[in-house]
């Protein structure tokens, strides 16, 4: 009993996003349940802002890996 109501549970999600997207007549386009954010990602300004926003995410993650190797070998004392 439990196993056959675990497999209509799984077929009825399964199928909700697919029923949404006919319903709301989306077929081809991105889907219905996972709206695409309201940012335009393609404008060249954008695009430099990320790349600015990279870098400096880059240059903070090889600070915070230069601090943990600092910390877990520490310089022998003098």
């Amino acid at each position: 009993m439990s196993t056959a109501l675990l497999i209509a549970l799984v077929i009825v999600a399964a199928a909700a996003c697919p029923c949404y997207m006919w319903q709301q007549q989306r077929r081809g386009r991105r889907a219905g349940c996972c709206p695409p954010s309201r940012r335009n990602a393609e404008t060249t300004g954008d695009l430099d802002a990320l790349g600015a926003r990279q870098e400096e995410l880059g240059r903070q993650i090889t600070l915070a890996r230069e601090q943990v190797a600092a910390e877990a070998h520490p310089a022998p004392p003098r």
